[in-house]
């Protein structure tokens, strides 16, 4: 199993559902902005958006619903499922990634010329200094 830390925005509201033997999630996209070098890419070089389904469960999902929202911004710590390979309409291949979140952090990110400023606002599990972060 591999562990994942993502820090994105939400790319739609959360969606609570249960499963057939009644256990609670809450299923979102996070999308995650990375810096690449490649041909496909205006000028060679820019972002490409990475999109990952979020899965959290049971215990935390009064928080997840009341806090998060399209657009938020949250720091997802947890399991990387196994990738799983799907067709669109027009029928090109891709990658579908989703994350079993063990923990998730409500967040604000604020650009600077320096590098960006995070600042926690609510957390699931314990407090985290911005300052202990490695990035």
């Amino acid at each position: 199993m591999q562990h994942i830390i993502l820090m994105g925005f939400l790319g739609r509201d959360p969606e609570k559902r249960k499963t057939s033997n009644g256990t609670g999630v809450v299923t979102f996209s996070v999308a995650v902005s990375i810096y690449s070098k490649s041909s496909s890419l205006p000028d060679g070089k820019g972002n490409v958006t990475q999109w990952y389904r979020i899965n959290v469960w049971d215990e935390h999902l009064h928080k997840i619903t009341h806090h998060l929202k399209k657009g938020s911004a949250v720091i997802v710590c947890g399991d990387l499922d196994v990738p799983r390979i799907y067709e669109t309409k027009e029928g090109e291949k891709k990658i579908g990634l989703s994350v079993k979140a063990t923990s998730i952090k409500f967040t604000s990110f604020q650009k600077t010329e320096t590098k960006p400023e995070v600042s926690f606002s609510s957390s699931l599990n314990e407090e985290v200094n911005a300052e202990e972060l490695p990035f």
